[in-house]
């Protein structure tokens, strides 16, 4: 939503990190790859939000100017852009990361690429603004990040917003006393805002309700509201404000964006009050604008500029919740925080290999990895962004870890209780970078000077810590200058902690419950930093980089657990954040080591997913730059390794591979091009899964063969999913089953599909196409000429698929085609198939054709067959073809009547055919009752099939529950409502059973259907476009019987429909018709032993 965004912060070492990882979350896909990011230093530290956000303002403004190819700064660029600043708040004790990197759990993710437990502050507050900018005019978006915001109504009206919006949260009075309050008037115009307000002065503020609404963080200013913004930085003393003025050699002002600025435009606020300094009282004795002549100029300035907008409040929705996380928080607060929003869940992107875990009530791991034998994690602890290896893991209850990673072997790693761990990395002058543990009480006050009753260090009274520390509170505060804003005598200022290898064991001695004299000697003897030193010297880069380092630690042990245990998690997330971080060498090892393991070897399904994803992350290395996902995946050099997987040997195809795969990672494109033949290899997985249904391909010699010249005759009815449909497909219908309704149809009083076989005297085949019911003949006299039968837009694939998959014909014979003919069926064969149906139908033609020829050509040769054998052979014959169908199609065209088709999550693959029980007077009823309509619109069903495969091996949340669904309610309500003869019912199920399709298959639902959807929907019961979508035919079930006519004449009155064409619908219960001559021939009864 956004064409720019700005990142400020106050040290150019942390803008630095800072963009590196906001380009990190633009290769995530989470920030748009459009989207411009800045990041700006502000012009001098402690400058405050309104100071930061005009030089933030200018500097985009000159960047967006450069851009459209100004030499100087246009203000018009802000006329159409869409620009976010987001304030890098101040250091924060209690999160190593700072409070926008924070990970904190549960947020609205945005995007399938959020990862709960590694997504941070920033990442939420983006969410956010980018719902309410949804539809948004341009301006310019202010967001702090001092602040965890939630809420989950966000529906901005942009009709009723002029100037200025004012993002506002409702909050009890007493949290209001430490934040900004505001007043709101009756047409939701903000009256005034009054910062840090004793609990008095806030009667006036409170609502009905009692809550008081308090300043979010957020605002949004117009495009002209912003050009009146950017005109303060050139007015003395204002341009102090922005690193020109600092540049030019002026001291740099502190100014308030919400209590300096915003203040300007409230309503309520007089001129005298504004210029004064009274309004909003207050926030000047702490951070604003001294009260001097100076300042008087730059608040006159101010109203000048700003006291003709108006400003609005938006007042978020949605059970929302503000906190302001400052240094007065103790452990045990923010611990409670994050808890209470992570809910029941335990694991947020952590992994545990250990052998024995207790993990206590509310205790919540957060890109956290633990190995060892015995883990113990005590109830309300919070770990985050941990890595902790040792023989046991011991952490008491109502702990906050943050940032530790220990390997401590054989030894035993033990926490206390109540006891909060930071561990941070810092950077001194002519030192490596290394790191510094903290600990302390979860109920020490960083901030209260320790002369006061609650001050508490390392869980202790300052004179109990002295006497076991054998030291004088000289040591621990050897100087008087302030750091930080903070005075020399508090727990942020002590000198407690060593840093280096010995700082996690120092740190634990501090809270220990038992203390070591000789210990202690030593660290007194060594370097000690207070947290306000850390602060100062920490590096937000390695802070990041170790957080990465533990995030793909646990994403390899993910990834790992949910191929070989079959489970349902979602890993596409982790490729594409090994991509933007430049480690998919990390995760690329998990996948071959899963695909080379014997587990895959024995497992087919765990191989088929493994190097599936294997594909998907390639074509994600590749990126757009090497080109489109789907294509050929053929090429000589990679046979090797598709002979190994054909013949069973998973493990070694899988290194072969490998192998292969290395020598085509040097380009984009190769990459792509490897992706393919990855898929390649799950084809012939799946090819081989579905190649088990042979064995329900049984036949048997006819009594006698049907006469040279005579054509064996076999027709089949269209069929329309009703519901089911998708999981009869390869690999979905043995990895989950598979569960369809369908129904075998008339189309306007026909079958609609057949084929003709009859044997020739001479040892040929001559196959006729027909091309808009003009004939082309093939003449085909050798094997060779049969090889294309994989390519399904070759001449005549479907119909060399049918007799080399039926057996009539054997591809691999080292025989003559003449010879083989001669010897199986006494000469050639003359085959003819036609469909009266367009291309892209959704009606199954092309399976059903399949099972004609098939049927045909059995009957031909002299074999018996019944319907078990015809299903499973088109099976096979898809797998040649290359389009990879399920079996639904056959079992609606073969069978007849109304059907319900299964198969069971296992292998081999074996299709279960019920045909559920229609009385005369429904079947008319639903003859009367159902229409197709050609929408005129066509889509090719194989590129679709492509991309559900995948979205079913990424385990894509939505596609994954949208099949289970269907397959419980195919067996189950649906089913019933068939049986219990419910038209309305019936109708509800299969405007149910599009929305699924919808979700399966996404685009399959082109803008003129939904507008012809739209047109039909008062009249039917439920509508869907029948097969895969995206055009073909679409089936309504009428309210009305016979309801063709009424239908053809609102057709005609409706503008773009002139295309459409109605066509009548007969139930069939027959389903393949075989004849030779002229005489019928009956279907074998069931010749299967089960």
């Amino acid at each position: 939503n956004f064409d720019c965004i700005v990142v400020t912060c106050s040290s150019l070492k942390w803008a630095t990190a800072i963009e590196a990882e906001l380009r990190i979350l633009q290769a995530r896909n989470i920030i748009s790859e459009t989207v411009k990011i800045l990041t700006v230093e502000d012009p001098a530290s402690n400058i405050g939000s309104g100071a930061a956000t005009l030089n933030a303002l200018l500097v985009v403004t000159e960047f967006l100017s450069a851009h459209n190819g100004f030499t100087v700064v246009s203000p018009d660029v802000l006329d159409r852009s869409r620009i976010l600043v987001l304030h890098h708040s101040r250091e924060y004790a209690l999160e190593p990361c700072g409070k926008a990197f924070m990970s904190i759990p549960e947020i609205h993710a945005a995007s399938i690429d959020q990862i709960t437990g590694r997504s941070s502050n920033l990442e939420n507050l983006l969410n956010i603004v980018s719902q309410m900018q949804e539809n948004g005019p341009p301006g310019v978006w202010v967001c702090s990040t001092d602040m965890i915001l939630t809420c989950s109504d966000v529906a901005v009206n942009w009709g009723s917003v002029k100037d200025c919006l004012l993002i506002c949260s409702a909050s009890d009075p007493g949290y209001a006393t430490n934040h900004g309050a505001v007043m709101v008037n009756s047409d939701g115009i903000v009256s005034s805002i009054l910062y840090c307000g004793a609990i008095e002065a806030l009667h006036s503020y409170a609502r009905p309700d009692g809550t008081v609404l308090v300043v979010s963080g957020m605002v949004f200013f117009s495009a002209e509201l912003a050009e009146s913004l950017l005109a303060l930085h050139s007015m003395s003393p204002l341009d102090c404000c922005t690193y020109m003025g600092v540049d030019s050699g002026a001291e740099p002002m502190q100014m308030s964006l919400f209590f300096d600025l915003l203040v300007a435009m409230a309503a309520d606020v007089s001129r005298d009050s504004f210029l004064s300094g009274q309004c909003g009282r207050w926030y000047d004795k702490k951070f604003c604008l001294e009260k001097t002549a100076l300042a008087q100029r730059a608040r006159n300035l101010i109203w000048n500029e700003l006291s003709p907008y108006s400003m609005n409040a938006y007042i978020l929705g949605g059970k929302p919740s503000h906190r302001y996380l400052s240094n007065d928080t103790t452990g045990r607060q923010h611990s409670e925080l994050l808890i209470n929003r992570a809910g029941s869940e335990m694991l947020h992107h952590a992994a545990l290999d250990v052998s024995i875990k207790r993990i206590g009530k509310c205790s919540i791991l957060m890109n956290t990895f633990i190995r060892c034998e015995n883990c113990c994690i005590g109830s309300n602890s919070l770990l985050k962004d941990c890595r902790l290896e040792a023989s046991e893991v011991v952490i008491g209850n109502n702990c906050y870890i943050n940032g530790l990673t220990v390997n401590m072997k054989d030894e035993a790693l033990v926490i206390p209780a109540n006891t909060c761990v930071l561990q941070y990395e810092i950077h001194l002058e002519n030192f490596d970078t290394a790191p510094v543990v903290i600990a302390f009480g979860m109920d020490d006050h960083l901030g209260v000077p320790f002369a006061e009753e609650e001050f508490r260090i390392c869980k202790r009274t300052l004179q109990e810590f002295c006497a076991l520390a054998s030291v004088t509170k000289d040591v621990l505060w050897p100087s008087s200058t302030t750091q930080l804003g903070q005075q020399q005598d508090c727990l942020m200022t002590a000198k407690l902690f060593t840093w280096g290898q010995e700082s996690f064991r120092d740190a634990l001695y501090l809270v220990g419950t038992t203390q070591c004299q000789e210990h202690m000697d030593e660290w007194k003897k060594r370097t000690r930093l207070s947290l306000v030193d850390v602060l100062v010297h920490q590096s937000l880069k390695e802070q990041f980089h170790k957080c990465w380092n533990i995030f793909f630690c646990v994403a390899s042990d993910i990834t790992e657990k949910t191929l070989l245990e079959k489970s349902d998690v979602l890993i596409t997330p982790y490729m594409n954040a090994a991509c933007a971080c430049g480690r998919e060498a990390d995760l690329m090892a998990v996948l071959d080591s899963v695909a080379e393991g014997k587990v895959a070897s024995k497992d087919p399904a765990i191989a088929s997913r493994t190097f599936s994803c294997i594909a998907d992350f390639l074509g994600a290395m590749a990126g757009n730059a090497g080109g489109l996902r789907s294509g050929p995946g053929g090429n000589k050099t990679w046979m090797c390794a598709f002979e190994l997987l054909m013949e069973g040997k998973i493990q070694e195809g899988a290194l072969a591979l490998k192998q292969e795969r290395l020598k085509w990672m040097d380009r984009p494109d190769r990459m792509m091009r490897a992706a393919r033949h990855y898929e390649g290899a799950l084809q012939v997985l799946i090819w081989k899964a579905v190649h088990t249904a042979e064995k329900y391909i049984i036949t048997a010699p006819a009594s006698q063969l049907p006469p040279f010249e005579v054509w064996a005759v076999a027709e089949c009815p269209a069929r329309m999913d009703l519901f089911g449909g998708w999981t009869d497909t390869p690999p979905i219908c043995y990895e989950l089953g598979g569960s369809v309704i369908n129904i075998a149809v008339l189309i306007d009083g026909q079958k609609p599909i057949g084929a003709k076989a009859r044997r020739l005297h001479e040892p040929h085949i001559v196959i006729t196409l027909l091309h808009d019911l003009a004939p082309e003949k093939m003449e085909i006299t050798s094997v060779e000429d049969l090889s294309d039968y994989s390519q399904p837009g070759a001449r005549g694939a479907l119909l060399k698929a049918c007799l080399i998959g039926s057996g009539v014909v054997e591809i691999d014979s080292k025989n003559k085609l003449s010879e083989q003919l001669l010897a199986r069926h006494s000469g050639g064969i003359e085959l003819q198939s036609w469909s009266k149906l367009p291309q892209g139908s959704g009606l199954g033609t092309s399976s059903i054709l399949a099972a004609a020829i098939v049927s045909a050509l059995w009957t031909a040769v002299g074999r018996t067959f019944d319907k078990q054998a015809v299903i499973h052979c088109v099976l096979h014959v898809e797998q040649l073809l290359t389009t990879g169908g399920g079996w639904q199609d056959q079992v609606g065209g073969v069978t007849g009547g109304l059907v319900h088709g299964s198969s069971q999550p296992h292998l081999p693959l074996h299709v279960d055919v019920e045909m559920l029980p229609l009385s005369l007077e429904f079947c008319h009823h639903l003859s009367n009752h159902f229409l197709l309509l050609y929408t005129g619109k066509v889509r090719l069903a194989k590129n679709l099939l492509q991309t559900v495969i995948r979205n079913w091996y990424t385990r894509e949340t939505k596609v994954v529950s949208c099949f289970k669904e269907l397959l419980h309610l195919c067996k189950t309500s649906v089913k019933e409502s068939f049986l219990k003869e419910d038209l309305e019912e019936i109708g509800k199920w299969l405007d149910h059973y599009w929305q699924l399709k919808k979700i399966l298959a996404v685009g399959c639902e082109p803008s003129f259907v939904a507008r012809l959807m739209a047109l039909l929907k008062p009249y039917v019961h439920g509508q869907l476009l029948l097969g895969a979508g995206g055009g073909g035919f679409l089936c309504a079930l009428t309210k009305e019987p016979c309801q063709a006519d009424f239908i053809q004449r609102l057709l005609d009155r409706s503008q773009g429909m002139s295309k459409v064409t109605i066509h009548k619908v007969e139930v069939d219960m027959t389903g393949l018709r075989l004849s030779v001559g002229t005489e019928n021939v009956e279907l074998a009864s069931s010749m299967h032993p089960y």
